[in-house]
């Protein structure tokens, strides 16, 4: 499946004055997928280094020397790792504080070499590392899951994808491609934007499957919060995150989330949410005009969950038919499924702001 992040790939591969590349975003929105397939079509090779899944090739980080680390490298994937021709990929760089502090030096020691990596719960590990990330030495871009558009181009809607690029405001659109396209449109509020549901959707056709698979995105999630603290800590992020997923984009109250905990706790807990990227926060704005930012408030908000289908996922809505499921939040799925398009709107490598105006 073809991702619109590539462009920003392959922009970053052709400048010359390239700097290691790291990549944000919840787990399972195809992080990991779309570097690889980056890497087979535009490398002659590419070395994976999954920290998480051999933890003991952190040792080789602790140096900070990038020509010792991919000669160490190169004998351990017993393959050459040739600076232009060879495409470095890190997975699950927040395990290793000292991997990340090593990209710095990658810049400024083998700038040719190219160096992209990604981690699931990086901003944790940003967000308590000792030693902040070097300022001007790495690049970062965003990730989120397959927008609608990608949604149809995985489907093949290459025609549909044209129309609805080319089409103006000023004129109609005939009725036959109207309820295509609302049919589509549908099946991705139900199957939603995680690459696993949608490739398993393209491949069987079966709706049952895809509530399996995003139940089990969600358990891995909370296999997650296990690294978080106690018990009790993992609990408020449960209960936070059904919450947010059960009433996206609602005005958060903390009283509602968990009425028998303090407040500070609830905000801790969705602040982890955040840093996971599991939820965005949706800030209030009474700004007459742009900057959105110049009069908002942090302690108003919505939360936009990562993703609908997940939401929908989290009402128990069996998938029969998304044609004709019909729920009693449409509004809220509506103004879900708007966050996450205006997210994917923006320019990846800036971290996205969204605001809501309403009268208090």
């Amino acid at each position: 499946m073809k991702r619109d992040i590539t462009q920003l790939f392959i922009e970053w591969k052709n400048r010359k004055n390239r700097k290691p590349l790291l990549i944000r975003g919840a787990r399972q929105v195809g992080k990991t997928y779309a570097v690889e397939d980056f890497a087979r079509q535009y490398y002659a090779n590419y070395v994976k280094v999954n920290l998480e899944e051999k933890p003991g090739l952190k040792r080789l980080f602790v140096n900070m020397d990038p020509k010792l680390i991919t000669e160490e490298l190169s004998v351990v994937y017993n393959t050459d790792i040739s600076p232009g021709q060879t495409l470095l990929f890190i997975d699950e760089i927040q395990v290793s504080p000292e991997a990340l502090l090593s990209l710095r030096y990658f810049f400024e020691q083998m700038p040719e070499l190219h160096v992209i990596a990604a981690g699931s719960l990086l901003d944790h590990t940003l967000n308590e590392m000792e030693t902040p990330m070097p300022v001007g030495r790495v690049e970062f871009c965003h990730m989120h899951p397959m927008s609608f558009m990608e949604f149809l181009q995985a489907l093949g809607e290459d025609k549909l994808i044209d129309y609805i690029e080319r089409y103006s405001f000023d004129k109609g659109i005939g009725q036959a491609i109207h309820e295509k396209a609302l049919n589509l449109l549908r099946y991705y509020l139900f199957i939603g934007g995680m690459p696993e549901a949608i490739s398993n959707y393209i491949e069987y056709q079966k709706l049952n499957e895809i509530e399996r698979i995003q139940s089990t995105i969600l358990t891995s999630f909370q296999y997650d919060f296990a690294k978080y603290g106690s018990r009790s800590q993992q609990q408020h992020l449960m209960n936070a995150m059904k919450y947010v997923g059960q009433h996206p984009c609602s005005r958060i109250k903390y009283v509602k989330i968990d009425p028998d905990s303090r407040a500070a706790t609830v905000k801790e807990a969705l602040h982890k949410l955040v840093l996971s990227r599991i939820i965005h926060r949706v800030r209030h704005s009474s700004s007459p005009g742009v900057p959105l930012s110049k009069h908002s408030r942090d302690d108003i908000f919505k939360a936009l969950f990562l993703d609908i289908g997940l939401s929908n996922s989290l009402n128990h809505i069996q998938l029969t038919d998304p044609t004709k499921i019909l729920t009693i939040n449409e509004g809220s799925m509506a103004e879900q499924f708007a966050g996450q398009e205006l997210l994917t709107l923006q320019a990846p490598y800036s971290d996205p702001d969204l605001y809501y105006w309403t009268r208090l």
